[in-house]
């Protein structure tokens, strides 16, 4: 029972007995003294409630705590066991083995890990991304990473949102009853984000005036379970749409864990992996189909535009110089181009020009699609279900791009974004 309701029953019960005193005080002094000895139980009952409250931590406190006892942390390995659920139901669950390392003094953030699970191993040394793929037995060098690609509701992450959220003063913090997990006792937090939502890519708090007035997010939740012997977060849960949850364990921390020595180099994965520059690999696996296409008629395919559902066939555009960009949800190097694409896209507009995105992984799925391309702030239209023509031009990575001059011809096909190149090959032929 809540706090406050058991104080104010109590409270009722010492005005009805005071009241009850005044009516026989006269004529039962034995009353009398029972009555007076039952109020000062109460008294001594109401003054160590009082107390209880009184030395309860403020919400703001554990939560700044939390923080503190985060960043204090200098390395840290433990399993993380992550769930998937959509109305309670499991859908998929995995475990994977991390480490951190927060006293690299090599990059702004300060911050070295090994992430690991069954298909595959992600190593950040600080400078560069080096993953391996169990199933194709290969190992991708990334010099150009975005290093929270693998990060969702970890240590690291939290670390980075948690004052974010603790100091909005839009997003409801609702502290619940202690949770007792393996005899060990647990502060519970929830955290309610009106029209809004963790965006985890870059680790920030995304709000209705952040994307298009014409697109309504709504309220989500994430909850924080912490252990009150030490602060550190145990479970990491987010909201994934309305009625899902990604709910991550923290297991087996250890604090003084040592890596393997060239674990950073990436000198621990299996020597019979072969190793590639990640662009030069996807660019090798792409151009041998893709840069077929140049010199070819574009085939006459059509997809729906997520603004309106009409259907786009580049094929009947003939007349007009066409860009298109094929990407995915979530892309780093997609996202990162978006603002270059939008200066390309405005600075073509008025002229005999058409400039337009594919999807290339999700399927009828234009809602989520349509708040995606709002928040990353898309200026350009684009259009969905466009995995099959992808596969057809030989793209299993993004962003690849095509450009077809006037008569329909494809002149130019590539798996990575130069805009001084595709706005010189424009110029030349609008």
């Amino acid at each position: 029972m809540n706090i406050l309701k058991i104080l104010n029953k109590i409270a009722l019960t010492a005005h009805m007995l005071d009241t009850h005193h005044t009516s026989y005080s006269r004529a039962d002094t034995t009353y009398m003294r029972n009555d007076k000895k039952m109020n000062g139980i109460i008294s001594l009952v109401l003054i160590n409630l009082l107390l209880i409250i009184s030395c309860q931590k403020p919400d703001k406190e554990i939560l700044n705590e939390t923080i503190s006892a985060i960043e204090n942390i200098k390395t840290v390995r433990y399993n993380s066991k992550s769930e998937v659920r959509v109305k309670g139901k499991l859908l998929f669950s995995s475990t994977e083995n991390l480490f951190f390392d927060f006293t690299n003094n090599d990059n702004t953030n300060g911050l070295k890990y090994h992430i690991q699970n069954k298909h595959f191993d992600v190593i950040f040394n600080g400078n560069e991304t080096i993953k391996s793929d169990n199933e194709k037995k290969i190992i991708l060098i990334d010099k150009n990473t975005n290093v929270h690609n693998h990060l969702t509701a970890t240590l690291y992450s939290l670390k980075e949102i948690l004052p974010k959220l603790i100091n909005d003063d839009d997003i409801l913090i609702i502290r619940n009853p202690d949770s007792l997990i393996l005899n060990q006792k647990h502060y519970v937090f929830n955290f309610i984000i009106k029209k809004g939502y963790i965006d985890w890519m870059d680790l920030s708090v995304k709000k209705q005036i952040d994307v298009d007035e014409k697109f309504s997010l709504y309220d989500t939740q994430f909850s924080l379970i912490i252990d009150k012997s030490n602060f550190i977060p145990k479970i990491i849960t987010t909201q994934n749409q309305p009625d899902g949850t990604v709910s991550n364990t923290l297991e087996n921390i250890d604090f003084e864990y040592k890596p393997e020595k060239g674990i950073w180099k990436g000198l621990n994965l299996p020597l019979d992996y072969a190793r590639h520059d990640k662009v030069e690999y996807y660019d090798s696996l792409m151009s041998n189909k893709l840069i077929t296409f140049v010199g070819k008629k574009i085939d006459d395919w059509e997809l729906p535009n997520l603004k309106d559902t009409n259907l786009i066939n580049p094929s009947k555009l003939k007349g007009n110089v066409i860009l298109l960009e094929f990407w995915f949800e979530n892309c780093g190097w997609c996202v990162r181009a978006i603002p270059d694409l939008n200066d390309i896209y405005s600075k073509f507009s008025d002229k005999s020009f058409k400039m337009y995105g594919i999807e290339i992984i999700k399927e009828n799925d234009r809602e989520n699609l349509i708040n995606y391309v709002t928040e990353k702030k898309m200026k350009y239209p684009s259009l969905y279900n466009g995995k099959s023509i992808a596969t057809e031009y030989g793209i299993n990575y993004a962003p690849a791009f095509l450009i077809i001059d006037k008569s329909g011809t494809i002149i130019y096909a590539k798996s990575s974004f130069n805009k001084d190149d595709i706005i010189n090959l424009i110029e030349e032929n609008i």
